[in-house]
């Protein structure tokens, strides 16, 4: 079966996408950055806790690890809610946003 060949285009923008390379995010940092924005979609955030509970991405370690990251690149932000301090949630920013914009113009291209 052969792959379809806008599918092919599309890894072949993304791969000479200057902008995309340059943001120097991991298939981890992509797949977090993913699963954040679908339950962002679908009006259920994700706790840090959730999210490390998902043994599918890593360990709780090299999630901890991409998590911080994410923050320190301002891909991600922390929010409390309800005064708890405890529970941190998951959001995505404004660079985030950018990313995806990026990725679907890309996907756009190459169906065109």
């Amino acid at each position: 079966m052969a792959i379809p060949s806008n599918y092919i285009k599309f890894l072949e923008l993304k791969k000479k996408s200057t902008f995309l390379s340059s943001l120097k995010l991991s298939p981890l940092s992509i797949e977090i950055l993913e699963t954040i924005t679908l339950a962002e979609s679908k009006a259920a955030p994700l706790t840090v806790g959730d999210l490390l509970a998902m043994e599918l991405l890593g360990s709780s370690s090299t999630l901890h690890r991409q998590i911080n990251l994410l923050l320190h690149q301002d891909f991600i932000a922390l929010e409390y809610k309800s005064g708890n301090r405890r529970t941190k949630y998951l959001r995505t920013t404004k660079s985030t946003q950018e990313y995806f914009s990026h990725v679907l113009k890309l996907m756009t291209k190459a169906s065109a």
